[in-house]
């Protein structure tokens, strides 16, 4: 049984306040101002709000969406749009890089247009792949199972998770082209598909589970700098990645 009396100060977060209720498996926990006197307590009923208040936040910054106090219904049209609309306008710009490299490829596009049919499916696993991954870390974060000294943990699982889904993903989708794809899908065509997913997936597992990490070491929200710009990254990086191989694999 732990002995020690433990305690928190009215500035002290509440996320915090509820860790350690949780952690120390308290019923209460004594809350003293800066002259150490005792000013009150919180309770296990209150720790129930927290969590929900704090999990609402969380999910609220991973979409990119400003917290608003308020329900969805009690909050009015003009505060969800000042909540949403500054996320959305650095995605946009940021996305301007995006069309940067198809621009620079176009010429490439143009020489073999089927490439163009995988783009959508390409950028789409791996964002899905890297918000996965970023979900599990900040989650991770948010209840102290992991800091910036896991960071090499992380990298490794998400290398190997990476790897594995990448496998399954590349023979799988060899097979979907293979039997679902036009008569101009070559075996190289579908090889250089196939490699970009998963290359692309293994790069947006590491980011997705790198990113927030750093985000908490420089004292950043995780979940609202890391997770938003996960999504451009990984495009952009998928690309690049995709055009590189059909460069070397198809000669154009």
């Amino acid at each position: 049984m732990d002995k020690n009396i433990h305690y928190v100060y009215t500035n002290t977060d509440q996320e915090e306040v509820a860790r350690l209720l949780s952690k120390y498996d308290l019923t209460t926990i004594c809350v003293l101002n800066d002259q150490h006197c005792l000013i009150g307590i919180v309770t296990a009923d209150d720790v129930l709000d927290i969590l929900t208040e704090e999990a609402t936040e969380d999910i609220h910054k991973m979409s990119g969406i400003i917290p608003t106090d308020g329900s969805y219904l009690k909050t009015g049209t003009k505060e969800m749009v000042k909540s949403r609309i500054s996320w959305l306008l650095i995605l946009m710009i940021s996305a301007t890089f995006t069309g940067y490299i198809l621009q620079y490829f176009e010429d490439k596009l143009s020489a073999v247009a089927i490439l163009s049919a995988s783009i959508p499916i390409i950028m789409s696993t791996a964002g899905n792949a890297g918000a996965q991954s970023s979900t599990m870390v900040i989650r991770g974060i948010a209840v102290d199972d992991l800091s910036i000294n896991d960071i090499f943990i992380v990298l490794r699982k998400e290398l190997f998770v990476g790897l594995l889904c990448g496998a399954i993903l590349f023979i799988t989708n060899f097979i979907r082209l293979f039997i679902f794809g036009s008569k101009n899908t070559t075996f190289n065509i579908s090889l250089v598909v196939s490699l970009t997913i998963t290359i692309s997936l293994v790069s947006a597992n590491i980011a997705g589970g790198v990113l927030p990490l750093l985000a908490k070491k420089l004292k950043m929200d995780p979940a609202s700098a890391a997770a938003p710009l996960i999504t451009t990254i990984v495009d952009a990086t998928s690309l690049i990645i995709y055009f590189m191989l059909a460069i070397v694999i198809l000669k154009i």
